[in-house]
């Protein structure tokens, strides 16, 4: 080798290296800083949201912090604790952003049916065996979040063990949202590998968790199983010294949910392979391991199980022998794409081969496939008839920690926790406390001019608050002449009039103001989110209230009258969605002319024999009183045992059961084996509605009278010769109101 080799290979070892690959994680981190910013600023609000404004510029400064720090000649002293600062801070951020924008609600059923069972457990009641399906309607989980069975029922009771409703006792009755114990233990996770990996790899090893985009955005969202990786976690990177502490984690993870369960025998192969002694010194700290996991496991869940054995036995064994329908990304997926047809017997056969196959490949060459033993369970559940893909996700961090603790035993480094320096604390805390001076002083700006929402009211009956009551305060030294935008769910702001209280507001002087919005699109949804900016006219400052929330009674159908926006020009009317897929031909038309907004629908002749129709549909929840729609009567229905055009209005459930409403001259009802009803009405000539009454065919449609269902206007033809037209000009209630609950009080002042 010469001189110039030499070199080389100098520049590649030692301490330079070291920090050379600690700088590569630092600029990984950087780049992540960045897309954490933006994200932040998009799916936040940007210019409309002052937290997510805060937000994204905060994660904008700290990437030119790390950045700074990362290029400097010399990194500084504890400079992986400055590296997972800032990247826990972007977590923190855009996990924020997630769960209060970007997906406010719960999205999948097995949160939902922990939270229930938490909710169960406070008042008093064991959730195993208990029916938990009202957790879908409270928490607004749409039914293609559920698990079917198949029989055709679905998974509507406790099918975990109990520790995974237990950590959420706590979140529930604080009342904070339950997914930020999922961004808890994410954080907990990506320290755990920080802490477990070795110096050259502290900023590397975070970044697993990190480089896919979606990676924050799956755990934080409502797949909870990242409760139970930093348990699996401390298991494998202990297991050849501690092999209680390892038994121990690994049980507590398994008290979670059911995919630890799998990892068990290996950890056992391992525990006993690696020990040194005979074979009964090996045996023992097997069954140590053993009995750890089993003490861990069982702590959490004997009262339950003591209080309803065959409950919490069919609980627990549920997602093993409950014929629950096959789904997954695995080869289940070849099989029902038709690709691979493998029945379920012949999966689950594969999936248990590969599982003890697997054993055997772990006990006869341990050494060369020990850190990718972890992989196994996954590789079984890969083949299994559910294969769903939070069972792969987490498979790759706890193989590293296993690695990690590799290089832990050859350092000769026994315990996986080293005492943290008082410097690291104090560099920690100094992080923190500028992080919180960061947010501190970018709230204060907006300090000058306090709006106040004292009252919101739905004048309409449409279940949106259409004026506002505020109370606002000019705390700063000069006059300002304000103006009022109403933004809610974070993206959509609005100018809205100023009714009473106009005119410019005097220094250090307080006024009461009634807000109203222009239009029917302004107007703020119930359980929305909003806020009312101030903003000086003169000077273009804004001035933003507190967040406050929407709620009226539950109106059965929003935008009842088809009200409309006409400075917007939309050709649909506001709140109503044309259906994609029935804008093959023929064209939808909104006339602005009429007081209560017009809809026109229209379909033409087409090249061969089927079907054509158009339809506008909207989700809404089931009305109790029936309501009497207005349309042209251009397309009647013809006779026959089956419709050949008609025009009129269709009610679905998300099962698919439906009644529709037709317009014609003779009464007469057509079922559909039992998917739903046709009801053609009769309509005197000179009328231009027809009453509907829902409730009276809903049963025997079998349509599901909970949850929403869809709305849609429609006009069909079988072949048409000629142009079809069919206009909807609204609805009307028949009788007192059309709400679930009692009616939204009168808005007061007159001048309004």
């Amino acid at each position: 080798m010469d001189e110039g080799q030499n070199a080389d290979a100098r520049s590649l070892s030692g301490e330079e290296f070291e920090a050379a690959v600690v700088r590569i994680g630092g600029l990984l981190g950087c780049v992540w800083l960045l897309w954490a910013a933006y994200s932040c600023w998009l799916f936040g609000g940007g210019y409309n949201n002052a937290v997510g404004s805060i937000l994204s510029f905060s994660g904008y400064a700290l990437f030119f912090v790390l950045g700074y720090l990362t290029l400097k000649s010399q990194l500084p002293r504890g400079y992986p604790i400055i590296f997972c600062s800032c990247i826990l801070f972007g977590l923190a951020a855009y996990s924020y952003v997630l769960i209060h924008f970007r997906s406010p609600g719960i999205g999948t059923d097995g949160l939902a049916l922990d939270l229930a069972a938490a909710q169960t457990l406070i008042h008093g009641h064991n959730p195993y065996g208990v029916d938990l399906s009202w957790a879908f309607q409270a928490f607004h989980l749409p039914s293609t979040y559920n698990t079917p069975r198949a029989d055709g029922t679905i998974v509507d009771s406790m099918t975990y063990p109990a520790l995974s409703f237990l950590v959420y006792v706590p979140t529930e009755l604080m009342r904070v949202d339950s997914r930020w114990l999922s961004f808890a233990a994410l954080a907990a996770a990506m320290m755990l590998l920080v802490r477990f990996a070795p110096r050259g790899l502290k900023t590397l090893a975070p970044l697993v968790f990190l480089i896919d985009p979606f990676h924050v955005e799956y755990v934080v969202g409502s797949v909870q199983d990242i409760l139970f990786v930093p348990f699996i976690m401390v298991a494998v990177f202990v297991w050849a010294d501690v092999p209680w502490l390892a038994g121990a984690c690994l049980g507590l993870a398994g008290a979670i949910k059911q995919e630890p369960w799998l990892d068990v025998p290996f950890l056992l192969i391992g525990i006993f392979i690696m020990s040194v002694g005979n074979v009964s010194l090996k045996m023992r700290r097997v069954c140590v391991a053993a009995a750890a996991a089993g003490v861990a496991f069982a702590l959490p869940n004997l009262p339950f199980a003591l209080g309803k054995p065959a409950a919490w036995t069919a609980g627990v064994l549920d997602p093993f022998l409950a014929k629950n329908v096959e789904v997954g990304v695995g080869l289940v997926n070849l099989s029902l794409s038709g690709r691979v047809p493998l029945p379920h017997w012949a999966l689950a056969l594969l999936a248990s081969a590969m599982f003890f196959g697997a054993m055997f490949v772990g006990w006869r060459y341990f050494k060369t496939v020990r850190n990718a033993l972890w992989l196994a369970p996954g590789l079984m559940l890969f083949v299994s008839p559910r294969s769903l893909e939070n069972y792969f996700i987490y498979l790759l961090p706890v193989c590293l920690a296993s690695w990690f603790g590799t290089f832990a035993a050859q350092s000769g480094r026994k315990m996986p926790f080293g005492r943290i320096s008082a410097t690291g604390l104090k560099k920690v805390a100094a992080c923190v406390v500028a992080l919180l001076a960061c947010f501190a002083s970018a709230c204060g700006s907006t300090a000058g001019v306090h709006a106040t929402v004292a009252k919101t009211y739905d004048t309409s009956g449409l279940g949106m608050a259409n004026k506002l009551a505020i109370s606002v305060r000019n705390d700063t030294v000069r006059s300002i002449a304000p103006t009022y935008l109403v933004a809610w769910s974070g993206f959509s702001q609005f100018l809205w009039r100023c009714v009473t209280g106009c005119g410019r507001l005097a220094p250090r002087s307080e006024r009461h103001v009634f807000l109203s919005a222009p239009d029917y699109s302004a107007a703020i949804p119930s359980g929305a989110i909003a806020v009312v900016r101030v903003v000086d006219s003169s000077s273009a400052e804004e001035y933003e209230s507190g967040r406050f929330a929407v709620a009226f009674s539950a109106v059965h159908l929003l935008n009842a009258c088809l009200c409309g926006t006409k400075d917007l020009g939309y050709l649909v009317p506001a709140g109503w969605t044309i259906s994609k897929g029935d804008l093959a031909s023929g064209d939808i038309a909104y006339a602005t002319g009429a007081p209560a907004g017009r809809l026109t629908l229209r379909v033409g002749p087409v090249g061969v024999r089927g079907w054509t129709f158009r339809s506008v549909y909207q989700k809404f929840v089931p009305f109790a009183h029936p309501i009497a729609a207005r349309v042209s009567k251009d397309v009647l229905y013809r006779g026959g045992a089956d419709p050949t055009q008609y025009a009129g209005i269709a009610v679905a459930d998300e099962l698919g059961h439906f009644v529709l409403f037709g317009w014609g001259d003779v009464p007469r009802t057509v079922t559909y084996a039992r998917k739903g009803l046709f009801v053609i009405e009769p309509v005197d000539k000179g009328a231009q509605s027809l009453a509907i009454d829902f409730e009276k065919y809903r049963r025997a449609a079998g349509v599901v009278a909970s949850g929403q269902l869809t709305i849609r206007l429609v006009v069909a033809a079988l072949a048409p010769k000629g142009n079809l037209a069919a206009t909807f000009s609204g609805f009307d209630l028949i009788g007192n109101d059309n709400r679930l609950g009692p009616a939204s009080a009168a808005f007061a002042p007159a001048s309004l």
